[in-house]
């Protein structure tokens, strides 16, 4: 998958993440299991707390068997850093997500 087209996933999918809105035919059936209403609200009301994004830097990525996990470092209004990872499947499907300060 090309650098820009994981790009456009990653964003596209903080996007949904910060709507409350995901589309779930783009994850793998477990991680969109996961993600009921409740956690979507909860996910939703977490970012919105954040403020506004200022920079969504791409930072590396891995592989770990079918699995290749994108890392980003997201900047917020006010300065707040925050790394991000993406998990993607051999599917191109969204399989994971994780957001560390």
């Amino acid at each position: 998958m090309s650098p820009s087209a994981v790009d456009a996933i990653a964003r596209g999918f903080w996007n949904e993440l910060a709507s409350g809105d995901v589309e779930k035919s783009k994850l793998a059936p477990k991680f969109a299991g996961l993600l009921t209403p409740a956690m979507l609200a909860q996910v939703q009301a977490q970012i919105a707390s954040f403020g506004e994004l200022r920079s969504f830097a791409f930072t590396g990525k891995s592989e770990a068997g079918r699995l290749t996990i994108y890392r980003y470092t997201l900047t917020f209004a006010g300065g707040m850093e925050y790394d991000w990872s993406i998990v993607i499947d051999a599917e191109g499907k969204i399989a994971g997500s994780r957001l560390l300060r």
